[in-house]
């Protein structure tokens, strides 16, 4: 939110409450963070349809699927800035650099948040596969 400010405060008045401007940034950060969660749930959602449908391969879809479905979900709990870090380098294949470079981040950052979001990943995913 505060890069958001810094990125904006070309549009703040000094006439008007610093608070309100701050504020309507913040609505529309959030406002931002839903809308890319509800993207990914419809992408994901047109990438179900989409898959491959042998005979007999109903199974091998439905694992198919139920993984996606965790893998996503697993993503969505990790929340901002990780999730997007990871979906930018595994989803869309971009490099460390590229990433950086797209979310205004040092490339140490994203290599932390690629390190640390991987390993709360897999804790989450090892725990789900413990209670199927």
């Amino acid at each position: 939110m505060f890069t958001r400010a810094w990125r904006s405060r070309d549009t703040y008045d000094p006439a008007r409450p610093l608070g309100g401007w701050l504020t309507g940034i913040t609505r529309r950060v959030i406002a931002d963070m839903f809308a890319g969660r509800a993207r990914e749930a419809r992408k994901m959602e047109a990438e179900v349809v989409h898959l491959p449908r042998a005979e007999g391969a109903e199974d091998a879809v439905s694992d198919t699927v139920v993984a996606a479905v965790v893998v996503h979900d697993a993503l969505a709990l990790l929340g901002p800035p990780q999730d997007e870090v990871l979906r930018l380098a595994f989803l869309e294949d971009l490099a460390h650099q590229q990433i950086a470079e797209r979310l205004d981040m040092p490339l140490g950052t994203v290599r932390s948040h690629i390190h640390r979001g991987l390993a709360a990943l897999r804790s989450r995913l090892e725990a789900a596969d413990a209670r199927a």
